[in-house]
């Protein structure tokens, strides 16, 4: 008789988990992601922008899509820019 190893839960099934990655566009017409791990929704273009600079972006920092397309999420279009700058750019007052 051939030695059968058998793992907790796995009752003969394949190993392989199929994940679905969910995104939508929230009220404000920014791209989200629900992040996996914490099962929280992020925004998709601040996520990319922390990647791009290798970790979090600080307080009083926010990042600006130079195309003005929310959903454009490529880092050439993304600046890290701080909150009186980017205010500047959009022509708002404090």
């Amino acid at each position: 008789m051939p030695f059968t190893r058998r793992f907790p839960g796995s009752r003969g099934r394949s190993q392989s988990t199929k994940r679905t990655f969910q995104t939508r566009v929230n009220s404000s017409g920014y791209a989200q992601f629900k992040d996996p791990s914490t099962g929280q929704w992020a925004l998709t273009h601040r996520r990319v922008a922390e990647k791009l600079v290798g970790g979090r972006i600080y307080p009083g920092r926010e990042v600006h899509h130079i195309d003005g397309n929310k959903t454009n999420n490529r880092p050439s279009n993304l600046k890290i820019v701080s909150q009186a700058e980017h205010r500047a750019i959009h022509g708002k007052k404090k």
